[in-house]
């Protein structure tokens, strides 16, 4: 039953992909798939945030572990039938599927390593901090991405995005501060949860945009196993009693709540890897930031009994969210100037020439 309902998720899915084809191949240019993707991302994981919410705190399927395992495979099985419906959905999201090499495989298995530590980590970190203390630590995920890019792919980035990049971190500390509850073991696992998600984001952008230029379908295919590996242990551990008993307890619910939020997950996981690929890692933690704000005003319209009483500090730290977001995306998305174009081109050229002569000294290289 379960995966004849995925077989009709997945098949409506392509429809709908299939019906928007013609807009997104007038429209299909980086800038705007990208801006999307964010638009996307931020919906998609909003839904997601609320429908976990109730899962985890009114339902009893408070197994949030072994859920994430289940999230995976079940992306792994939509992402190998995308691959067969290849030609019928629109290429911005399925490319061709690209065989393994030796390289490739290592660190596509350490990507997937890292997501499962990240999210491992993260969970282990709840039960020993309060949720104020996890995010105010999370809100430091554009700086710690910008690092890792900086050390893993040596890019620069300009004086006024790191204070942009500082501001809307200290946006979302000032959002989600509510009496953290400190605990040394639960600061170091958030913390190591955030700097795998920084490398994972890291690695990912080069290995979709610099390296071998992996589709989000492919990313998702080839890491989402090793993923479930990584995280199924501590499942095991954490959340196993929990699961077996409500599967037969309430087997109906439980293969409609798998499939319900399986199929979100897998929307979030790929309209996150098209923000990175189309955007750049760092943005992608901007962004990751403006939802946690969409999240903090969605729970007050929600569930206002549950919710937080919001005070002037989170009121000027959402403003200050939205502010630095803005002045970001401006940096981002500004129209080029004719002067930086011209310096874009002298460089293209440069680069260019410093090729023909590596071939040129290999050719003679080759001939002796």
């Amino acid at each position: 039953i379960f995966f004849r309902l995925l077989h009709h998720g997945v098949a409506a899915t392509l429809s709908s992909l299939r019906s928007a084809r013609s807009c997104l191949a007038s429209l299909a240019n980086d800038n705007v798939i990208g801006a999307t993707s964010c638009v996307a991302y931020c919906v998609v994981n909003l839904v997601l945030n609320v429908l976990n919410g109730w899962i985890f705190l009114r339902s009893p399927f408070r197994f949030p572990l072994s859920l994430t395992v289940l999230h995976m495979v079940v992306g792994y099985f939509i992402t190998a039938g995308l691959f067969r419906a290849r030609g019928k959905a629109c290429e911005v999201f399925v490319q061709q599927k690209i065989p393994p090499s030796g390289e490739f495989t290592r660190r596509l298995v350490l990507l997937g390593a890292l997501s499962g530590i990240n999210i491992a980590l993260n969970n282990v970190s709840l039960l020993y901090i309060n949720v104020a203390l996890n995010q105010i630590v999370k809100a430091f995920n554009p700086v710690l991405i910008a690092i890792s890019d900086v050390l893993i792919r040596g890019h620069m980035y300009k004086c006024r995005v790191w204070v942009g990049f500082l501001c809307i971190t200290f946006g979302v500390m000032c959002t989600v501060f509510n009496n953290p509850q400190f605990h040394i073991n639960g600061f170091v696992f958030c913390t190591g949860s955030s700097v795998a998600a920084a490398i994972q984001t890291t690695l990912a952008e080069h290995v979709m945009t610099d390296d071998v230029k992996l589709d989000a379908n492919n990313f998702m295919y080839y890491t989402s196993l090793w993923s479930a590996l990584c995280i199924l242990p501590v499942a095991i551990v954490f959340d196993s009693d929990v699961f077996f008993m409500q599967m037969f307890a309430n087997t109906h619910w439980f293969i409609f709540m798998i499939f319900i939020t399986s199929f979100l997950a897998f929307l979030n996981n790929i309209t996150l890897l098209l923000c990175i690929k189309f955007t750049s890692g760092a943005y992608s933690g901007v962004v990751g930031n403006v939802k946690i704000v969409m999240i903090v005003l969605v729970q007050q319209v929600l569930w206002p009994e549950d919710a937080r009483q919001l005070h002037a500090i989170h009121w000027f730290g959402m403003a200050l969210t939205i502010a630095s977001f803005a002045v970001l995306s401006f940096i981002k998305y500004r129209p080029i100037t004719k002067e930086e174009k011209e310096s874009i081109e002298k460089k293209d050229d440069k680069e260019v020439e410093r090729i023909d002569v590596l071939q040129d000294d290999g050719e003679e290289e080759a001939k002796l």
